[in-house]
């Protein structure tokens, strides 16, 4: 019998034009290294008590700029998460996290810019 491999569902990334390099590699380089900013913001989450208390959830999307240092060049919330004290949140915790590793020596880019989900969600 033969085993049947795992298809992984395709998630769909934001779309900014990138100069590639000769081999290609910048494109994956720029998505990985988005992924490994994600998770340092991620890791300076923290749900507001005042927040937690009222039951406040949300959802919204912050819009950062790095440049190639890995030095925060802007945050920016492009959508509310329906919580003032969360959207304030979702942009202390960007600036918690800076910096960012520098980009990586086939990324050859000035800054990067993308959109950020971030989510609270009380369990």
């Amino acid at each position: 019998a033969k085993k049947r491999e795992a298809v992984k569902p395709q998630v769909e990334e934001p779309v900014e034009e990138v100069v590639p390099t000769v081999d290609g590699t910048a494109e994956i380089a720029k998505a990985d290294y988005e992924k490994l900013v994600a998770a340092q913001i991620a890791a300076n989450k923290r749900y507001p008590r005042i927040a937690r208390r009222r039951g406040q959830e949300g959802e919204g999307l912050v819009r950062l700029s790095i440049l190639s240092s890995g030095t925060l060049g802007r945050v920016e919330i492009i959508q509310a998460s329906g919580s003032a004290v969360l959207d304030k949140e979702m942009k202390a915790m960007v600036e918690r996290a800076a910096p960012f590793p520098p980009f990586p020596k086939n990324l050859r880019r000035r800054t990067i810019s993308f959109v950020a989900p971030i989510r609270f969600q009380l369990r």
